[in-house]
Protein backbone atom coordinates (compact mmCIF):
# COMPACT_ATOMS: atom_id res chain seq x y z
CA UNK A 1 0.00 0.00 0.00
CA UNK A 2 1.16 3.58 -0.38
CA UNK A 3 -0.10 7.02 1.39
CA UNK A 4 -2.83 8.77 -0.08
CA UNK A 5 -3.69 11.06 2.36
CA UNK A 6 -4.40 10.76 5.95
CA UNK A 7 -5.43 7.38 6.68
CA UNK A 8 -6.32 7.37 3.01
CA UNK A 9 -3.60 4.80 0.76
CA UNK A 10 -3.77 3.19 -3.03
CA UNK A 11 -2.29 -0.32 -3.73
CA UNK A 12 1.39 0.07 -5.15
CA UNK A 13 3.42 -1.41 -7.57
CA UNK A 14 0.58 -2.51 -10.21
CA UNK A 15 -0.98 -0.19 -12.67
CA UNK A 16 -4.28 -0.19 -11.31
CA UNK A 17 -3.21 0.76 -7.88
CA UNK A 18 -4.37 4.22 -7.89
CA UNK A 19 -7.89 3.24 -8.69
CA UNK A 20 -8.25 1.43 -5.29
CA UNK A 21 -8.84 3.36 -2.71
CA UNK A 22 -8.59 2.35 0.92
CA UNK A 23 -9.47 3.98 3.98
CA UNK A 24 -9.58 3.50 7.33
CA UNK A 25 -11.77 4.86 9.20
CA UNK A 26 -11.40 6.03 12.86
CA UNK A 27 -12.35 4.38 15.58
CA UNK A 28 -14.96 5.60 17.97
CA UNK A 29 -17.15 4.74 20.97
CA UNK A 30 -20.07 3.67 18.62
CA UNK A 31 -17.83 2.10 15.93
CA UNK A 32 -15.32 -0.60 15.87
CA UNK A 33 -12.36 -0.66 13.64
CA UNK A 34 -13.43 0.05 9.77
CA UNK A 35 -12.37 -0.13 6.33
CA UNK A 36 -13.49 1.51 3.57
CA UNK A 37 -12.70 -0.14 0.09
CA UNK A 38 -13.36 1.36 -3.74
CA UNK A 39 -12.74 1.02 -6.98
CA UNK A 40 -12.55 4.04 -9.33
CA UNK A 41 -15.64 5.99 -8.34
CA UNK A 42 -17.45 2.98 -7.62
CA UNK A 43 -19.21 2.69 -4.25
CA UNK A 44 -17.36 1.85 -1.13
CA UNK A 45 -17.45 -1.05 0.22
CA UNK A 46 -17.18 -1.40 4.36
CA UNK A 47 -15.45 -3.77 5.89
CA UNK A 48 -16.03 -4.09 10.06
CA UNK A 49 -13.63 -5.61 12.54
CA UNK A 50 -15.41 -8.57 14.38
CA UNK A 51 -14.93 -10.55 17.81
CA UNK A 52 -13.21 -13.23 17.34
CA UNK A 53 -16.41 -16.21 18.49
CA UNK A 54 -14.40 -19.31 19.75
CA UNK A 55 -17.11 -21.41 20.94
CA UNK A 56 -17.43 -24.12 23.38
CA UNK A 57 -19.36 -27.13 22.04
CA UNK A 58 -22.16 -26.40 25.02
CA UNK A 59 -22.46 -22.89 22.40
CA UNK A 60 -22.89 -24.68 19.86
CA UNK A 61 -25.77 -27.01 20.79
CA UNK A 62 -27.92 -23.62 20.58
CA UNK A 63 -27.63 -23.94 16.54
CA UNK A 64 -28.27 -27.56 16.41
CA UNK A 65 -31.73 -28.18 14.94
CA UNK A 66 -33.80 -28.76 11.70
CA UNK A 67 -34.41 -26.32 9.47
CA UNK A 68 -37.74 -26.44 7.13
CA UNK A 69 -38.75 -24.27 4.87
CA UNK A 70 -42.14 -23.13 3.14
CA UNK A 71 -41.22 -22.68 -0.35
CA UNK A 72 -38.79 -25.79 -0.83
CA UNK A 73 -39.16 -29.54 0.49
CA UNK A 74 -35.93 -30.11 1.99
CA UNK A 75 -35.51 -30.02 5.62
CA UNK A 76 -31.55 -29.36 6.76
CA UNK A 77 -30.43 -30.85 9.90
CA UNK A 78 -27.63 -29.59 11.77
CA UNK A 79 -26.23 -31.86 14.12
CA UNK A 80 -23.65 -31.39 16.77
CA UNK A 81 -20.94 -34.35 16.22
CA UNK A 82 -18.11 -34.52 18.65
CA UNK A 83 -18.07 -31.04 19.94
CA UNK A 84 -18.45 -29.87 15.94
CA UNK A 85 -21.84 -28.61 13.93
CA UNK A 86 -21.98 -30.85 11.17
CA UNK A 87 -25.28 -31.10 8.08
CA UNK A 88 -25.63 -34.27 7.19
CA UNK A 89 -26.66 -34.78 3.30
CA UNK A 90 -28.13 -37.45 1.30
CA UNK A 91 -25.86 -37.65 -1.54
CA UNK A 92 -22.67 -36.66 -0.24
CA UNK A 93 -20.52 -36.87 2.52
CA UNK A 94 -21.55 -34.99 5.99
CA UNK A 95 -20.29 -31.16 5.95
CA UNK A 96 -18.17 -30.47 9.32
CA UNK A 97 -19.48 -25.95 9.60
CA UNK A 98 -16.53 -24.01 10.95
CA UNK A 99 -17.28 -21.14 13.28
CA UNK A 100 -16.73 -17.94 11.47
CA UNK A 101 -17.97 -15.10 13.56
CA UNK A 102 -21.43 -15.03 16.07
CA UNK A 103 -24.32 -17.12 13.97
CA UNK A 104 -22.11 -17.93 11.15
CA UNK A 105 -20.70 -21.09 10.34
CA UNK A 106 -18.70 -22.09 6.79
CA UNK A 107 -18.30 -25.17 5.03
CA UNK A 108 -17.22 -26.72 1.54
CA UNK A 109 -20.65 -26.13 0.68
CA UNK A 110 -21.04 -22.37 1.49
CA UNK A 111 -21.73 -19.89 4.51
CA UNK A 112 -24.62 -20.73 6.84
CA UNK A 113 -25.75 -17.95 8.77
CA UNK A 114 -27.84 -19.65 11.78
CA UNK A 115 -29.71 -18.16 14.19
CA UNK A 116 -29.79 -20.01 17.27
CA UNK A 117 -31.64 -20.55 20.46
CA UNK A 118 -30.73 -17.16 21.90
CA UNK A 119 -33.28 -15.51 19.29
CA UNK A 120 -35.79 -18.21 19.71
CA UNK A 121 -36.09 -22.36 18.39
CA UNK A 122 -33.82 -22.14 15.60
CA UNK A 123 -35.99 -19.93 13.55
CA UNK A 124 -33.84 -20.02 10.46
CA UNK A 125 -30.85 -21.21 8.24
CA UNK A 126 -29.49 -19.24 5.47
CA UNK A 127 -27.12 -20.98 3.07
CA UNK A 128 -25.07 -18.54 0.91
CA UNK A 129 -24.00 -21.71 -1.28
CA UNK A 130 -21.02 -21.38 -3.62
CA UNK A 131 -22.87 -22.44 -6.82
CA UNK A 132 -26.24 -21.35 -6.10
CA UNK A 133 -27.94 -17.73 -5.18
CA UNK A 134 -28.49 -17.26 -1.37
CA UNK A 135 -31.61 -19.37 0.08
CA UNK A 136 -33.32 -18.37 2.68
CA UNK A 137 -34.58 -21.05 4.48
CA UNK A 138 -37.20 -20.56 7.72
Amino acid sequence: MKPAGDQHFHIAGVPWGDDVHIHLVPVTAAAPRRLEQSFGEGKPTMLEAVTVFDPTAIDLAEYAGACVSEEIDPVYRIVLKEGKLTLPRLKHKPETLRPTVCDASTGEIGTAALRGAQTSTFPALFLMLAAFRTSVLQ
